[in-house]
């Protein structure tokens, strides 16, 4: 296991999720604020555990880089494939995850998730 999957496995806390949602003029930026219990949970095995409130989520993942990680789902998914996101922070204490921006004609495409230990 590589130092950037050391750090990053396991369970984060949830400080924020922020994503674009809607189509067009209705395309928006909305802000998740973690609340207690919410959480990111990275497995060895490339599996990726969320929960946000009430709501629950498996996704997988696989580490490009220390500072490159593709999630499914997260960001702008063309022709099948997960895109690669970029790992801005890493450390025993913080993680930031963000999705290139992607202006489509439909809005913006974006994700950055920020999680604490």
């Amino acid at each position: 296991m590589t130092t950037s999957a050391a750090r990053l496995t396991g369970k984060w806390g949830i400080i924020s999720d922020s994503s674009y949602k809607g189509v067009g003029i209705n395309n928006h930026l909305v802000v998740y604020n973690g609340q207690a219990g919410d959480y990111f949970d990275f497995r060895a095995d490339g599996t990726l555990y969320i929960k946000e409130g009430s709501l629950l989520d498996t996704l997988s993942y696989q580490l490009i880089s220390a500072k490159e990680i593709a999630i499914t789902i997260f960001g702008a998914t063309i022709n099948s494939s997960s895109p690669v996101s970029h790992i801005t922070t890493l450390n025993a204490h913080f993680a930031t995850i963000a999705s290139d921006k992607l202006v489509t004609p439909g809005g913006i495409i974006e994700n950055t998730i920020k999680l604490k230990r």
